[in-house]
Formats: C-alpha cells, sequence, structure tokens
C-alpha cells in the first residue's frame, strides 16, 4: 500500500475515534454512513442557524455544503470507508479535511469577545461584544487609517 494511502487511512482512523470518544468539538470523520448522517445533520444545522459559523460567507458555506454532499454520496454508495477503492477514500478524506478546515477557522472566527468599558465621561461601564473576525477587521482598519495619516502630508497652518 502507497504511504500516502497508509498516513491517510490512519488519519481516518483517528478522526472516527475521537469522534466516538464522544467529543462535542469534534471534527467531521467520516467511517460509516450512519455515523456520518448524524454529524453532517448537526453541521447542516449549525451553518442555517448562522450563530456559531457566523464568520462563513456564503461562498465558503457553499464549499462546505458541496463537500458533505460528495462525502454522503460516497458513503451511501459504499456504507463505509473500509469498502471503497483507494481513491474513492482519498476524496473523502480530502472533502473530510476541507469541512474541517473551513469550520474550525469559521468557529474561530464567530467567537464572541465581551468586555466591559467606562466610556469617558460617564460612570457607568458599558458591555461591547464582537466577534473575533470583527475585532481583528476594526483592528486592521485602525492600523491602514495611521498608516494614511502617517503617510499624509502634514496640514500647513495658515501664515
Amino acid at each position: 500500500m502507497n504511504p500516502l494511502h497508509t498516513c491517510a487511512l490512519a488519519s481516518l482512523f483517528l478522526l472516527a475515534t475521537a469522534v466516538q470518544a464522544g467529543d462535542s468539538g469534534s471534527n467531521l470523520a467520516a467511517s460509516d454512513y450512519a455515523g456520518f448522517e448524524a454529524q453532517s445533520v448537526v453541521i447542516r444545522r449549525d451553518l442555517a442557524q448562522g450563530k456559531l459559523y457566523s464568520e462563513l460567507d456564503a461562498r465558503q458555506r457553499n464549499e462546505v455544503l458541496a463537500a458533505l454532499d460528495r462525502i454522503h454520496t460516497a458513503l451511501e454508495a459504499k456504507g463505509n470507508i473500509a469498502s471503497m477503492s483507494e481513491d474513492a477514500k482519498l476524496r473523502v478524506f480530502n472533502d473530510q479535511e476541507l469541512v474541517n478546515a473551513m469550520l474550525t477557522k469559521g468557529r474561530e472566527d464567530s467567537r464572541l469577545l465581551c468586555s466591559r468599558e467606562t466610556p469617558v465621561g460617564s460612570h457607568r461601564p458599558v458591555t461591547s461584544c464582537e466577534t473575533v473576525a470583527e475585532r481583528r477587521r476594526n483592528r486592521d482598519r485602525s492600523q491602514d487609517t495611521m498608516r494614511a495619516l502617517q503617510g499624509a502630508p502634514a496640514l500647513q497652518v495658515g501664515n
């Protein structure tokens, strides 16, 4: 057996083991049709609700759903990973990796961070919440504004 195939099969086994252990934050692991369908339903529900993966855009959501459909078709035809050809196993593995990477990034970016701050001139603290991605965008926008201001010519005060 090709070393790449052996590595892919070992990864599939490890992912399947993590899911069977009941890890609620586990990755998608398509080892058999029934197990995959249960995971797929949860992923599709979470995508539709838009909270857990709120930072995934429409293109990313469609890529995840397309990969889930391809895995569904492959497992529905054969029942489980063990009865698939090596090429089919690799295609399923690659689709799993795509789904896991996008959902992990989406979950991290969609995590809500809140802070309590007291605005200047007030004694009442205010709670503000934003996602990790919103914070990153705001920070980048602020840095771009500062760079633009630093590169702009100095304002001339009237003579």
